[in-house]
């Protein structure tokens, strides 16, 4: 049974590599608002879209993000934290604080900016 499924997802996968393009449908999804506060007081600041895609679709692009990943890795500097698996913003609160304490250890003056990208 699990053959005659994934023969023809795997013919579908193949085509829209070799295309460079993926099914119409795949491109579509359900937004569902997701509130940031209970209960939202305002749709604008209150509220996060979710999308919901197709799994075919997110099943290709691990697979297209995991050979891009493979091919860059090794450029990618060490302070790297997100969108990498088994780094996290744990990762890097500890690393920041390692790189302060040492820093103020030596004496040495300390400056610091953080910057959220929304």
């Amino acid at each position: 049974m699990a053959n005659f499924l994934a023969d023809p997802v795997c013919a579908i996968f193949n085509s829209s590599l070799r295309q460079g393009d993926v099914p119409k449908i795949w491109k579509q999804a359900n937004v569902i608002p997701v509130p940031n506060i209970h209960p939202p007081k305002l749709v604008e600041n209150d509220l996060r879209p979710i999308s919901l895609t197709a799994t075919l679709s997110k099943i290709l692009e691990s697979f297209v993000g995991g050979w891009i990943l493979e091919a860059v890795s090794h450029q990618l500097d060490t302070n790297q934290y997100g969108a990498l698996k088994e780094r996290s913003t744990s990762h890097a609160l500890v690393s920041v604080l390692h790189h302060l304490s040492t820093a103020l250890h030596n004496g040495n003056l300390v400056s610091v900016l953080f910057v959220d990208y929304m």
